[in-house]
């Protein structure tokens, strides 16, 4: 998978939704002012720069979206995909994209006390072509499955996407899992 772009491309296309989980998510990790914490992470940075606003540059718990529960932000896409073509891996095998594998991630690691937690963001879409043209840009497996495609096929994904999602504009709410523990 390739996050090798443009990190404007990037912000549109999983930022809109990370800027509004990382509050949440740096509250369910429990950072208070005077303590270390290390982000190790992907995306636009924007868990580093709540944390940053939190602690101070000198600023560890874990968010991954619900792929497996097909409330992530690419969910959608991933839908209308496997609608068309019954061979297409979507995310949800991905390490954390289920309810409990954190937890599960984290005790196998050895950290104690270990909590999960279902995060909310939502983000606006003022229209449908907003909310799909990101997809085009190549980004993660989803933009990256997008450019393997064909003009028609990439058209029947497009109008398939059209028919899953509400008339814009409209509010899509995707949900990530986060656990803490105790090392």
């Amino acid at each position: 998978m390739s996050f090798d772009v443009a990190a404007n491309a990037y912000d549109r296309f999983m930022g809109r939704y990370s800027s509004k989980l990382a509050p949440a998510f740096v509250d369910f990790a429990g950072v208070n002012a005077g303590q270390t914490v290390l982000d190790v992470g992907c995306g636009p940075g924007a868990a580093t720069a709540e944390l940053v606003r939190r602690l101070g540059q000198d600023a560890v718990a874990a968010c991954v979206w619900d792929l497996a529960g097909g409330r992530a932000p690419v969910s959608t896409f991933w839908r209308a995909a496997q609608e068309l073509h019954d061979h297409v891996q979507d995310e949800s095998g991905l390490p954390g994209a289920r309810a409990g594998h954190l937890s599960e991630l984290f005790e196998a690691a050895g950290l104690r006390r270990v909590e999960e937690a279902a995060l909310s963001a939502s983000a606006d879409h003022p229209s449908f072509d907003d909310w799909w043209e990101p997809f085009t840009f190549g980004v993660g497996p989803a933009g990256e499955y997008a450019r393997t495609l064909g003009e028609t096929e990439l058209s029947a994904l497009r109008e398939r996407c059209r028919h899953l999602l509400p008339a814009g504009p409209f509010t899509l709410t995707a949900v990530a899992w986060a656990a803490r523990g105790l090392a």
